[in-house]
């Protein structure tokens, strides 16, 4: 028995990624285990703190080993030391253009905690967003987890598909990722920013920041095969 990780951003493509990997893996995917909407999770517990909480993540990894799932969770994206040393090497991550994060952000309605973080505290929660993206994919760079983009996924799903398993290092029914074709994912940049339009003057501190000319450098060092910039 053994355990898949997806991890990345939240509202980056985690779901979708679980989803297609568990399908065609055929095995099942597990929730989210350190989502602060979680009530399981330890109280005191912060998202992306820099101390894992080991026993509870003891027990939740156990019961996900069991059930030989895809566990899906990018609160995790801080402990991929943790979880190789610990419970598995099967990990990846997704990555997605962060103004299409942004986008999905303001649609859901909530936005990540990030002040107890060692990140720059912006007045503009966009800004704010800008950073802990940084902080993630930086971490997840140092770790060298595979990082594919969502929009790969959607675009070319058979192809994208058979490179996660190969990181991976597990087998399953690729053409299974074709249903999930989506050629007009992530078309909606080339029209305002997926449709980022409830505040342009945001929206063009977001791509001045100088946090986020340094999240290009960031990517460009990422394996993924093309860039947004």
């Amino acid at each position: 028995m053994a355990v898949i990780v997806v991890t990345g951003m939240a509202r980056g493509g985690t779901t979708f990624a679980a989803k297609v990997i568990g399908e065609a893996t055929d095995r099942p995917t597990h929730p989210e285990i350190l989502n602060p909407s979680d009530r399981r999770v330890p109280k005191g517990v912060l998202p992306y703190q820099a101390d894992p909480p080991m026993p509870y993540l003891e027990r939740r990894f156990k019961k996900a080993i069991e059930l030989n799932s895809i566990l899906k969770d990018p609160f995790l994206a801080p402990y991929v030391t943790t979880i190789r040393a610990h419970w598995t090497n099967q990990v990846i991550a997704m990555v997605r253009h962060p103004a299409a994060v942004a986008n999905s952000f303001v649609r859901v309605g909530w936005w990540p905690r990030t002040d107890h973080l060692p990140i720059p505290q912006h007045e503009e929660r966009h800004l704010r967003l800008a950073a802990l993206y940084q902080y993630i994919y930086s971490g997840l760079v140092a770790d060298k987890v595979p990082i594919f983009r969502a929009e790969d996924l959607a675009n070319k799903p058979i192809t994208t598909m058979m490179k996660m398993l190969m990181a991976l290092g597990e087998e399953g029914d690729i053409t299974v990722a074709s249903k999930y074709l989506d050629p007009s994912f992530g078309t909606d940049l080339g029209r305002g920013q997926h449709k980022f339009r409830r505040s342009p003057a945001a929206m063009d501190n977001w791509k001045r920041t100088p946090m986020l000319i340094h999240l290009k450098a960031i990517l460009r060092e990422a394996p993924i095969a093309q860039t947004w910039y």
